[in-house]
């Protein structure tokens, strides 16, 4: 196309006359042959030899031309920008000045073009804010240039430039490409399948392959373009591949240089098949190469079967080495943490609220990232975020590789991506990859990472700090590999081990490496939380109770046992206390012991849950009056602290000489009184209860007194629904006991005024239409919310209500007319029921009818089984972690 400039610029403009001297020398120029290859005494090449082509036009007419061009470019109407083929149209007929076109003119304009005068028009349309037609124009000129000649078609810097501003790309959300499909949580494999990527993002992809199939330098700024781009669309494994593909390419480089042998890859990213641990141990540290018990994928073949196909060793190392390998490589960006945590938070994982070929992809990216963890080739500090989606991905229902069209016929769970994810998580349990220098590597790495040099990306959290001095180089081990473990990553594995798989047992190496290198979080209380908390569910009644006691001391600690406390402790000698840590930080080298873990909010849960799991009610009492002085002061001049405990303490006195109550977060008060309902305790749960509605009352005035405008108190100061559904359960507890005799007085229980004679079972129903009333005004003053309320949390309700008011109500014996009051009490209960959107049971209808109806399946007979449609999924996922682990 520019031939025709070229030919006007040379009529317009008569070329300069060279010199006598520069035509000799031209002259020689052309005769001289350039020696090449042996002649050369480089040695043969691959290359072939292409004599150089001069051209006759000099460097001031290629200026006047693009200048020339760019004066055409100014010109060009908006509409001009429509699509590739209109620009091009506009272009010719701007040059030639014709209204008339023709297809193979236009087809041929961006194949003629130059070096400037493609990096002219290209600047142009950044310069208009047209990112898509530029990236269009790029991949036609690769496209039609040859293989080779494609690394000098555009400039590193031009693609900078191009990629890095996002304002100037138009591409296509998820929300307007998706076609509307409902959730389906039994898809097909055809259903889950992914639709093509928009025109736009192909455009894009299509340059990224030009650019490493033959080894071009490729800038930041593209890979963030494309994998935001692919997020944006609702296809993140697609962006999981490209990630993929650049951790492998520059861990692939970044080895070759140092010396590693191509041989010592494997096409699946991993090490080669029959690997021996000898010079290739430096770079598969911790990659296993045994099966594991009842595994039917070996390792490799696991490897393979969610490795991009495209990005096989055979299309990493071709062209090597050219360029020449380099430390840190320079062909690829290190792979930066930010765009890992752009994939994992684009993921859609919940299959009840997104298409099936949504949730799919979601969990196909999880597999194709959990690769480069299994294989050791993620050189990523913060692997937080992606831990933390795969342990907590659904079980159902199966996503299978791309390349599989049907379900196997045989071991199907082994192809799923939730088994990819569950063996990447266990394999760091198994062999964690950690070392002896491990602290000096993560200083060294975020030392790297704060100078802006080539290395690996910062801890995710403030956790992963270490208490060292940074070494201001680079480590001596090499960084193209996965890393130690962070502090905030290994705290993700002991909540994965206690509470995913229930196999603390896996814990000895990632406790004994969390000792030596961070002392356990030393001050952090987080890990000591979930070792408690894990321990006591898991019934390891003796690890829970070190933990309690590096997070508390002697806290509770009381010396008298009840007979309950005394037999779950001899049956939890026999089935529990399987793991035995020894959780005591020793002091090396000198070092002072540290300060034991502050604890917070979530390690009073913890212990609290525990002493109520393992029937420790002895030290839950004590507990409760060493948080609560006030409701100590009336058990006796025993109990009640010395005006100098008090100071230490830090225990104020009110007006009438008793200890002001403390301020308890509201499931600080939920947990105690649930654990008073398990110990049976009902004069001290009640005694709970009203202090708990009073402290909600001084902060309701206190909170009004600073915001006048405020009608509801805020939820984190406002008691919640189970707060009273569970002190109903408590009163619930006595509606069955005898009607007579000295047995029948409840202990501790306080009554309104006038009805101390009643019967327990009478006593309770009363107490429970009083809590009752006072949930209902609750609810019309709105300070319950609709989903403290809504499906097993109302059920559970009203099912409290109803049990405790058994006896009042004469549910037991329906035949017998109502007593006065009682039938419109019921009523009134009904129309509740019916305002909160409760189904009502059938047993209150019936009462009205004088009919007995059996309640042994419960109130709600079969519908109570909707809300436990999870335990099932449950139970096989549980079964599927053991077959994966061999158990």
């Amino acid at each position: 196309m520019l031939r025709r400039i070229r030919i006007r610029l040379s009529l317009a403009h008569s070329p300069r006359r060279t010199s006598s001297s520069a035509a000799f020398a031209h002259t020689l120029e052309e005769q001289h042959t350039i020696p090449y290859g042996v002649a050369y005494g480089a040695g043969p090449s691959r290359i072939p030899y292409q004599p150089p082509s001069y051209s006759f036009m000099g460097r001031a007419q290629g200026h006047e031309a693009a200048r020339f061009l760019r004066e055409k470019l100014s010109s060009l109407s908006h509409g001009s920008y429509a699509a590739p083929q209109a620009f091009a149209a506009s272009l010719v007929r701007s040059i030639e000045g014709a209204a008339e076109k023709t297809q193979i003119r236009t087809n041929e304009l961006v194949p003629s073009l130059s070096r400037l005068e493609l990096h002219t028009i290209v600047h142009h349309l950044i310069r208009e804010k047209k990112g898509n037609l530029a990236s269009a124009i790029v991949l036609q000129a690769l496209q039609s240039a040859p293989r080779m000649a494609r690394r000098r078609i555009v400039s590193p810097k031009t693609l900078r430039i191009l990629f890095g501003n996002r304002s100037i790309f138009h591409m296509s959300k998820a929300s307007s490409k998706r076609r509307a499909i409902a959730p389906n949580l039994q898809p097909t494999v055809a259903e889950q399948r992914s639709p093509p990527p928009a025109s736009r993002l192909q455009t894009l992809l299509d340059i990224l392959d030009i650019l490493q199939d033959v080894r071009y330098s490729r800038t930041p700024e593209l890979y963030e373009l494309i994998i935001s781009s692919c997020c944006d669309e609702g296809q993140p494994h697609l962006a999981a591949k490209i990630y993929t593909g650049l951790v492998e390419e520059w861990v692939t480089e970044g080895r070759v240089a140092e010396g590693a042998n191509p041989e010592e890859f494997h096409p699946g990213g991993g090490p080669p098949r029959g690997w021996k641990k000898g010079d290739g141990g430096r770079w598969w540290t911790g990659v296993r190469t045994w099966r594991w018990p009842g595994e039917v994928l070996s390792p490799h073949d696991r490897l393979d079967l969610w490795h991009p196909q495209q990005l096989a060793l055979p299309e990493k190392m071709r062209n090597f080495p050219v360029p020449l390998a380099t430390s840190p490589p320079s062909v690829v960006p290190a792979p930066h943490s930010s765009l890992l945590n752009n994939i994992v938070n684009s993921l859609q994982l919940d299959p009840s609220k997104t298409s099936p070929h949504e949730f799919a992809s979601s969990m196909r990216a999880l597999a194709i990232l959990a690769n480069t963890v299994l294989s050791r080739t993620l050189p990523i500090l913060a692997l937080g975020p992606l831990l933390k989606a795969c342990h907590t991905a659904p079980f159902k229902p199966d996503v299978y590789p791309e390349s599989m069209q049907d379900k196997p016929e045989k071991d199907e769970w082994a192809y799923t991506a939730f088994t990819q994810m569950h063996v990447m998580l266990m394999s760091l349990l198994w062999s964690p990859p950690i070392s002896a220098e491990s602290m000096r590597l993560i200083a060294a790495a975020q030392t790297a990472e704060k100078a802006r040099t080539p290395g690996l990306p910062m801890p995710e959290s403030k956790e992963t700090a270490v208490a060292v001095t940074p070494i201001p180089t680079l480590p001596l081990d090499s960084p193209y590999k996965l890393p130690p473990l962070t502090l905030s990553s290994c705290s993700i594995l002991l909540s994965y081990a206690f509470r995913i798989l229930k196999a603390p047992n896996l814990l000895n190496a990632l406790m004994l490496y969390m000792k030596s290198v961070f002392k356990l979080g030393k001050s952090s209380p987080s890990n000591w939380n979930i070792i408690l908390g894990g321990a006591s569910r898991l019934r390891e009644n003796k690890l829970a109770d070190d933990a309690g006691k590096m997070l508390f001391g002697s806290l509770g600690n009381v010396d008298r046992v009840d007979k309950r406390e005394f037999f779950s402790k001899s049956k939890g000698e026999t089935v529990g206390n399987k793991v035995q840590f020894d959780l005591a930080l020793s002091n090396e080298d000198g070092e002072e012991q540290g300060a034991s873990p502050e604890a917070n909010e979530s390690s009073l849960l913890a212990l609290i849950s525990h002493l109520t799991a393992s029937s420790q009610f002895s030290r839950l009492t004590s507990l409760v009056y060493t948080l609560i002085p006030y409701l100590a002061h009336s058990r006796g001049p025993a109990t009640v602290p010395s005006s100098d405990d008090r100071g230490s303490q830090g225990i104020e006195i009110g007006e009438n000489g008793r200890p002001r109550s403390v301020r308890l977060t509201p499931h600080v008060w939920v947990a105690l009184l649930r654990g008073m309902e398990k110990a049976g305790k009902t004069g001290l749960g009640q005694r709970l209860y009203n202090v708990g509605l009073y402290e909600e009352g001084v902060a309701w005035k206190e909170m009004v007194e600073e915001h006048p405008e405020l009608s509801v108190l805020p939820s984190t100061l406002r008691l919640p629904q189970e707060f009273f559904t569970t002190v109903l359960l408590l009163f619930s507890q006595h509606s069955f006991f005898p009607s007579s005799g000295k047995a029948s007085v409840i202990k501790g229980l306080r009554l309104p005024r006038g009805s101390e004679r009643l019967a327990p079972d009478l006593a309770v129903g009363l107490l429970g239409i009083k809590v009752h009333e006072t949930v209902k005004g609750r609810w019309e003053d709105g300070w319950v919310d609709e989903s403290e309320m809504e499906g097993i949390k109302g059920q559970k309700y009203f099912e409290a209500l109803i049990k405790c008011s058994w006896k009042r109500w004469g549910l037991d014996m329906p035949e017998k007319a109502l007593r006065e009051g009682v039938g419109k009490e019921i009523v009134g209960v009904i129309k509740d029921m019916e305002a909160w959107g409760v189904q009502v049971p059938e047993v209150l209808v019936a009462r009205f009818k004088g009919k007995r109806v059996d309640v042994r399946d419960g109130f709600w007979g079969i519908e109570e089984m909707k809300w436990c449609g999870k335990t099932e999924s449950k139970e096989e996922a549980a079964k599927l972690l053991k077959k994966i682990m061999g158990e």
